[in-house]
């Protein structure tokens, strides 16, 4: 059952889509603060969030029209700004979890010179 905000959301959407960039400004509006809480917990700074952020919604506004609506707006805003946070991050979150299931060994197996 869609919440009053997703109907809201999907007519916003569906208006986007046929080129009313009021529409999308709307959409950026709304959910701006909650992308840029989201990509703070990724980003280096926050001169990379600003960047990641607007990089956010340069994506979702070139997409678009492929957005089908399966999931709610937010979601797929969620997905590409995570996905963005990621790709700029490169190896750092690679690197991150090696580091984590490195550290979760055996506390019974004790290393050289322990």
């Amino acid at each position: 059952m869609l919440q009053p905000a997703d109907s809201f959301d999907q007519k916003l959407v569906r208006q986007a889509q046929a080129g009313d960039a009021s529409a999308f400004n709307a959409l950026v509006s709304k959910y701006r603060a909650r992308i840029m809480q989201l990509i703070l917990r990724y980003a280096r700074n926050e001169a990379d969030a600003e960047d990641l952020v607007q990089d956010t919604f340069f994506k979702a506004y070139r997409g678009l029209l492929n957005f089908r609506g399966d999931a709610s707006f937010y979601s797929w805003l969620h997905r590409i700004a995570i996905n963005a946070a990621m790709t700029a991050n490169g190896g750092f979150f690679r690197s991150k979890a090696r580091s984590a299931s490195s550290s979760r060994r055996c506390p019974c197996i004790r290393r050289a010179g322990q």
